[in-house]
């Protein structure tokens, strides 16, 4: 598939939530309370750090070919700076399985990393992201090749309550990781406290 097509199709997605995330918002705004004369004291909330602290667990990038299966996840935990900033690391994990033809033995490889993120929120359900990593991949001849793979791109999330489910489009800089994991990676997320 063309990547400035999956890039242009990605653009249209956000803007089109972006829109209609707005308009929502708009339509639902509350009115200002009175004041009056007399003026409480305003009291600091202290906010603990568990509280401030978004764990999600992102699924994507399956492959499904001639005699190949692959599937990689993530986890990751971050930290809300603000409320609408938020940086954290993560933990990645991947499997393909190749299925050769009679008389040859199957393969199956595991490929893992780590990686830290920042990430900015442009209203309550769209963000962008980027992201820097260390990746560990399998070689057919047995061998391991280690990279780092910087990406950016962003998302959209919903739901209600702590929970809330979106997906994820990320770009990958680097040649090396596009080689491995393609130049756009696709991600079903699942968040806690977004």
């Amino acid at each position: 598939m063309n990547t400035r097509f999956l890039i242009q199709t990605f653009v249209l997605f956000v803007l089109f939530f972006a829109i209609t995330d707005t308009f929502a918002q708009t339509r639902t705004r509350s009115r200002t309370p009175t004041t009056t004369s007399r003026r409480k004291p305003e009291v600091k909330e202290t906010v603990s750090i568990k509280e401030k602290l978004n764990y999600e667990i992102k699924v994507g990038n399956p492959g499904f070919g001639n005699n190949v299966f692959s599937f990689t996840s993530k986890f990751n935990v971050g930290y809300k700076l603000t409320s609408w900033a938020t940086a954290g690391l993560g933990l990645r994990g991947g499997l393909v399985y190749i299925n050769n033809p009679a008389g040859i033995s199957d393969n199956t490889y595991v490929d893992y990393g780590t990686f830290l993120y920042g990430r900015g929120k442009i209203t309550k359900s769209i963000y962008l992201q980027a992201e820097y990593g260390h990746q560990n991949a399998a070689l057919n001849n047995g061998t391991r090749q280690k990279f780092w793979a910087p990406l950016v791109g962003g998302g959209y999330m919903q739901g209600t309550g702590n929970w809330s489910y979106g997906v994820e489009l990320l770009y990958n800089v680097n040649q090396v990781a596009q080689d491995f994991n393609g130049p756009i990676e696709y991600w079903l997320n699942f968040s806690y406290k977004f």
